[in-house]
């Protein structure tokens, strides 16, 4: 099964969850800068990522990581310093070697759900939203407690 989607440079808006749980293999997203963004969803199937806001398998409009093709052969990411917020279920069941945070980060609500992460290492100033790590499998993680907080719903 293979199925596309493209956001073409003539969106302006992408609401909350408009593609939860579709069988997308491919995306492809020419969107301003500017576009207001939601999220995307639980993106199950996805292995592609490209257009112009495609960033090392990840989509990223603004400031914000909107997904990540978990069915790629990438197995390190790490947040660019000027993102400042990871969508929800941006990277939803993806399987990675090695995960780098910053520390002015907002992690949204279910961010990592499903995930398989070997090394992740959290900095005390990052935000995390409601249940962002549910059902994650990490083998080594360090998160510093004392400072860190949970965040308030977008």
């Amino acid at each position: 099964m293979f199925l596309s989607f493209t956001f073409s440079s003539y969106v302006s808006t992408i609401g909350y969850e408009v593609l939860h749980n579709c069988p997308i293999t491919e995306l492809v997203c020419n969107v301003d800068n500017s576009c207001s963004i939601g999220s995307l969803g639980k993106l199950y199937y996805l292995s592609s990522i490209s257009g112009s806001r495609a960033n090392n398998n990840s989509l990223i409009i603004g400031n914000k990581i909107l997904a990540f093709a978990h069915k790629s052969n990438t197995k390190i990411f790490t947040v660019p310093e000027y993102v400042t917020h990871i969508a929800d279920y941006a990277f939803a069941n993806c399987n990675l070697e090695s995960m780098v945070l910053h520390g002015n980060l907002y992690v949204g609500s279910n961010a990592f759900d499903g995930a398989s992460i070997g090394n992740l290492n959290i900095p005390c100033s990052v935000r995390l939203g409601y249940n962002t790590f549910n059902s994650c499998k990490a083998d080594k993680v360090f998160i510093d407690m004392y400072r860190i907080e949970a965040a308030p719903e977008d």
